[in-house]
């Protein structure tokens, strides 16, 4: 608790600058569960819409993720977002083949670069919804570290 009113501090004091240098931007991302590529797109200075399609590794699974994102900004070139987000994919274990879906959320920081570059660290836990055996899962331990290109 004693970090967090320092963090929301920090926050508040710095919300006056711009939350963002771009319009739109693509790029990857990396996990030790999944690799995506990844698109965002600003609405106005600080609502975003962030879309995804992943792959994961430990099971053949294919997903596409769309989150609203609320962007703040701590320093200059350096951002915090955060949002919910809806999944659907297919989740495939062994023999077994199932349509899934799901809520998900996203906190990050993303450091934008004078150049059209931005690097971006963020954690993703997700609720999915699998009929048949699965049933629900919880994705607690997906974080991330990306780039984009900002245009």
């Amino acid at each position: 608790m004693k970090r967090i009113v320092p963090i929301l501090l920090l926050l508040a004091v710095n919300l006056p600058l711009c939350a963002r240098s771009y319009d739109w931007a693509v790029g990857i991302r990396g996990s030790y569960m999944n690799g995506s590529v990844a698109a965002k797109h600003f609405f106005n200075e600080k609502n975003a819409l962030d879309l995804s399609a992943s792959v994961y590794f430990k099971h053949t699974t294919f997903e596409v993720s769309a989150a609203y994102e609320w962007t703040f900004p701590i320093m200059e070139k350096l951002d915090f977002y955060v949002g919910p987000g809806l999944t659907a994919g297919n989740f495939h274990l062994g023999d077994v083949n199932r349509f899934s879906f799901g809520i998900e959320g996203i906190a990050g920081l993303e450091y934008n670069f004078g150049i059209p570059l931005a690097i971006f660290l963020d954690y993703r836990p997700r609720f999915n919804f699998v009929p048949g055996e699965k049933g629900v899962g919880f994705t607690y331990l997906d974080f991330g570290l990306g780039v984009k290109y900002r245009f």
